[in-house]
């Protein structure tokens, strides 16, 4: 098994998907990464959607926001 880390979310990061048969998405609550996801392309390549850090304040809404953009990706409007 071979694990690639990517620093961070952007347009390089997405093309690292075509490599890998599993793509695993890991956001923060509170630091804007799931907006971030968004504007990168990210969510339509993942399979795995991960909130690190489930403790901190936020993670409920990092959730809630992972879902609803991943809804809206795979209906086409994101």
């Amino acid at each position: 098994m071979v694990l690639i880390e990517t620093v961070g979310v952007g347009q390089a990061e997405v093309g690292i998907a075509a490599m890998a048969d599993t793509t695993m998405v890991i956001v923060a609550p509170g630091l804007g990464d799931a907006i971030q996801a968004a504007k990168a392309g990210i969510l339509e390549i993942g399979d795995v959607f991960v909130v690190n850090k489930s403790d901190k304040p936020g993670a409920q809404e990092a959730v809630r926001d992972l879902r609803g953009m991943i809804a809206m990706a795979r209906r086409g409007e994101g």
